[in-house]
């Protein structure tokens, strides 16, 4: 990825697709994706037995210093076994039967590479106004700290400022000043302390972490600044670090802007007046690759039939509090409520929460292998309550649980596990992870496809301007978005592989002047029903 950016911004964006190319550490991550596997160094050791970089006695991390026969002999030596390397790597991708996945890992690079040049436009006034405001609330939450008569205390017997970002400042307090003792400083152990330090120093974390990681790397002339000398972001996308097959970010890590806690600070990301963002995201495809790992008939005809698993699971949920908890009640009597009254909004909006609880601690997670007592643990219900609940949830999705039994088997006697996609993740992983990495493959698989198709067309308009695990965003002139349009949903609506047929794909199309402001204006099925038409101005 460094050299295709490299040469497409020196010679054109067109050279990255003028020719067959090959790339060795993508072999090796599709070969073994744990991570320390994939230098140089690692792969001479494995496949010719020595340790190639010991053979030159340079400073690697100052060859400027260096003669330029000992660099040349070394870049030499370099591009030797790089290619030696590329030989054996490709005999064992044929032997395991992974060539295929390795062309589809080469086929998202320049993709993303060319997503990484586009770039994404910042708003410097609006980047100035979140500055100030979280430069002022940790100032002030610094002064509060001050004032508390415990904290001078602490000055007179260390002699010195007491400071928030420091752990063992905060250890030294509570276990000398307080005689608290704590074990680390983690938030969890902080938010079980009942005193107004915990809560001042959590508060200071939460602003300073707006400031540092979502602020200052926007920001025009800050030392942490991570614009380009264009004025835009062109955050890394990554495509060998994670062991799922997902892609990351960094520099900065765009997919780490959160959609719902904080999403204000997304509105520092905002467009011209004559442009929108447009983003598309494939709507509950995890779930969707649960049906489509699985099979399981009830949930694949419940996606084909709209029909709400959610809804329905909510219920079920809210019986565990029945007759022992007040949540309990009160979802019970919302139910009564709608069901003597269907059009009672303000019932409606009230079990949305339940809802939410029932999909995102209940249902979800065991779809995705978790047992009864950590979903006790998030629900607070005892765990035989949700035993027996989950029993009743396999009894409902049965090929689901035998799909899970079946990985875990796969998993013990192959030492990896993998699914639809064909991508591997190899030894040592969890229970959870045995199950959620063959779903987490198959949706980037999807995803990078429908990216990579579109970046094929060769036209600007239809390269992506972020790429957000599930989510394909893109900055175009208003009067052009529904031409576009019709384009990108029918390129991330295609069935590009027998196995993604087995449910309908959706596609969730979101319009704003900023980042922050999506708002959803429609949504696309693959089997050609528009759920809701979107307005046209």
């Amino acid at each position: 990825a460094f050299e295709m950016e490299w040469s497409a911004f020196h010679f054109g964006e067109n050279c990255l697709r003028a020719q067959p190319w090959e790339d060795t550490m993508s072999q090796s991550y599709i070969l073994d994706e744990r991570p320390g596997t994939h230098s140089l160094d690692f792969t001479v050791l494995n496949y010719f037995g020595f340790h190639l970089k010991q053979l030159s006695d340079l400073d690697k991390n100052r060859l400027d210093d260096e003669s330029l026969d000992n660099v040349l002999n070394y870049n030499g030596m370099d591009a030797k076994y790089h290619r030696l390397i590329y030989f054996e790597q490709a005999k064992e991708l044929k032997r395991t039967g992974m060539e295929e996945v390795y062309r589809s890992q080469l086929r998202r690079i320049p993709t993303l590479v060319l997503t990484q040049i586009k770039g994404i436009p910042v708003d410097q006034p609006t980047v100035k106004s979140f500055y100030d405001q979280y430069t002022k609330e940790l100032k002030n939450i610094e002064a509060d700290i001050a004032d508390e008569p415990d904290i001078e205390r602490f000055y007179r017997k260390f002699n010195y400022e007491f400071r928030p970002s420091a752990p063992k400042d905060i250890l030294a307090f509570f276990r000398n000043i307080v005689k608290i003792q704590l074990s680390d400083t983690q938030e969890n152990t902080l938010k079980e302390i009942d005193h107004p330090i915990s809560e001042l120093v959590l508060k200071w974390r939460e602003i300073n972490k707006l400031l540092s990681t979502y602020v200052k790397p926007l920001r025009e002339g800050d030392e942490e600044s991570q614009l380009h000398p264009d004025g835009l972001l062109h955050p890394l996308l990554k495509t060998t670090v994670t062991r799922t097959w997902r892609t990351s970010s960094a520099d900065p890590n765009s997919q780490n802007f959160s959609k719902h806690e904080h999403k204000e600070v997304r509105s520092q990301v905002k467009v011209s007046s004559d442009k929108k963002i447009v983003a598309f995201d494939f709507a509950g495809i995890q779930a969707r690759n649960v049906a489509m790992e699985s099979k399981d008939e009830f949930l694949v005809k419940a996606f084909w039939e709209g029909y709400d698993i959610h809804s329905d699971w909510a219920r079920e949920t809210g019986n565990l509090y029945h007759d022992w908890d007040h949540e309990g009640e009160l979802y019970l009597d919302l139910l009564d409520r709608i069901e003597s009254n269907p059009d009672d909004v303000e019932a409606k909006t009230g079990l949305k929460q339940y809802r939410q609880l029932s999909k995102n601690k209940f249902v979800f997670p065991s779809f995705f292998g978790a047992k009864p007592p950590s979903i006790s643990v998030n629900l607070g219900v005892p765990a035989d309550k949700v035993e027996r609940l989950q029993s009743k949830f396999w009894k409902k999705f049965p090929h689901i649980y035998k799909w899970h039994e079946r990985v875990k088997t796969n998993y013990k006697e192959t030492g990896y596990v993998t699914g639809l996609s064909g991508f591997r993740r190899h030894a040592p992983i969890s229970i959870n992870q045995i199950i959620n990495s063959p779903i987490q493959a198959d949706e980037a698989k999807i995803v990078c496809e429908a990216m990579a198709r579109l970046s094929e067309m060769e036209e600007d308009r239809f390269q992506p301007n972020m790429e957000l695990h599930d989510d394909l965003s893109f900055i175009w002139p208003t009067k052009d978005i529904d031409k576009n349009t019709e384009v990108v949903v029918r390129e991330m609506t295609r069935i590009a592989f027998p196995w993604i047929g087995i449910v309908p794909i959706e596609i969730e199309m979101s319009i704003g002047s900023d980042w922050a402001g999506l708002k959803e204006v429609a949504k696309f099925s693959s089997i050609g029903i528009w759920r809701h038409q979107r307005e046209k101005k």
